[in-house]
């Protein structure tokens, strides 16, 4: 089915049941706009960014991915800009392209503590692609300076992939990861910089 997102107001997308009913893939149309994800009609803050021809997929056993905003009331979305966009909900089917389930972003540090970890910073001698492996799992990744939109690609050990553009600082939690990878979608080489921990 399809949506459209009209400006200066917020749409309820998907319902609370639908979350937990069905499988399905969320499109935001490449000729759209960009636009925000929120937990409810009056959430207030910033929501997730969802950008133009940007996908995630949620599956009924993995459930909602974005675990740092309640859903309890479905998922809502409204634009950033002054205009109108349209999204696509594909119903029973979770596609594999860009996903963004199972992924956690916030402003935050956990608290956890991991053995093994690096530092990296593209000012400081790394070079673009920003590539993050380890012997075991990377559980978490600390973005601390972004001084343009990067995307970090994350190579999930259940062999899924999830691609964020970021843009500002971020610490990214995923579940355990193989690898993680920075890219210059741009081909502006942006200073980023900060580390990485896992098992």
């Amino acid at each position: 089915m399809s949506k459209t997102i009209p400006e200066d107001e917020r749409v309820q997308v998907v319902t609370e049941q639908m979350l937990q009913q069905d499988a399905m893939t969320i499109r935001n149309d490449e000729n759209g706009t960009d636009i925000q994800i929120f937990g409810s009609e009056d959430a207030e803050g910033s929501g997730i960014p969802f950008r133009t021809d940007d996908e995630f997929a949620i599956r009924e056993e993995q459930g909602w991915g974005f675990d740092t905003l309640d859903f309890s009331d479905g998922l809502w979305m409204e634009t950033v800009s002054s205009s109108t966009s349209q999204v696509q909900v594909l119903k029973g089917v979770a596609l594999e392209r860009n996903v963004r389930r199972d992924v956690r972003v916030s402003a935050t540090v956990s608290s956890n503590t991991y053995p093994n970890g690096a530092d990296f910073d593209t000012a400081a001698g790394d070079s673009y692609p920003v590539e993050m492996t380890n012997s075991g799992t990377i559980e978490e990744v600390l973005l601390s300076i972004v001084e343009g939109e990067v995307n970090v690609e994350i190579d999930t050990v259940d062999g899924g992939t999830v691609v964020i553009p970021v843009d500002q600082k971020a610490s990214i939690e995923s579940y355990s990861a193989e690898s993680v990878t920075i890219t210059d979608p741009s081909g502006t080489t942006p200073r980023v910089a900060g580390g990485w921990a896992g098992e």
